[in-house]
């Protein structure tokens, strides 16, 4: 395993404790983020993957918008509470339990890779193999939008900056092609982050 079973403990302990809902669940998407996914133009029926799903708010609202959706957690908890919010909606959504560091899709699966706060919880030495991961599922062309925090002063978080960008993920095949501050939403206020979009650049 890519990632250890304790990694994968505390996250299904700190969904099933409801700790999540202070420390990172949002009531609703992004609208800055909405406004970059709407820029991309896909069309109806494109396949769509949110890394590190949590509940399913993201892959929910993208399905919503006519996209075929699927999301990935390590935790059970999240997944189960995902598969719940979906089954409301009225919306079919592909669920999958595992990790980002071993996703179980086929090479050029995917048109867009969605991420918000789960790269910044991998180790820096993990994060070439989340780049190789995601540009193999992700098609020619494809794109990676993603969000982490841009403060280093917690030490729970790998910091997302341009320079770990150019030095870690860039060079598995992927281009930048936008980035800009951002706040990562929670029940304490929200967090400096980045909002990154980034190309598969593989031919």
């Amino acid at each position: 395993m890519a990632v250890d079973d304790s990694f994968a403990e505390f996250w299904d302990r700190m969904y099933r404790n409801g700790s999540y809902l202070e420390l990172w669940e949002e009531q609703e998407p992004d609208p800055q983020v909405g406004r970059m996914l709407a820029s991309l133009v896909l069309p109806a029926g494109s396949r769509v993957l949110d890394l590190g799903c949590g509940t399913g708010l993201e892959a929910c609202a993208m399905a919503a918008l006519g996209w075929s959706a699927s999301g990935i957690d390590i935790s059970p908890a999240a997944v189960s509470m995902a598969r719940e919010r979906s089954a409301v909606l009225g919306l079919g959504i592909d669920w999958r339990v595992g990790s980002v560091l071993e996703l179980p899709w086929d090479d050029d699966s995917f048109e867009l890779l969605t991420d918000r706060g789960c790269l910044h919880l991998l180790p820096h030495s993990k994060w070439p193999l989340y780049a190789a991961e995601a540009r193999r599922v992700l098609r020619p062309a494809g794109r990676l939008l993603v969000r982490g925090c841009s403060d280093c002063g917690n030490p729970d978080f790998s910091c997302l900056s341009l320079a770990m960008l150019e030095e870690l993920l860039l060079p598995a095949g992927f281009r930048l092609l936008e980035c800009a501050p951002l706040q990562l939403a929670n029940s304490r206020g929200g967090l400096p982050a980045l909002l990154c979009l980034l190309e598969s650049a593989h031919a």
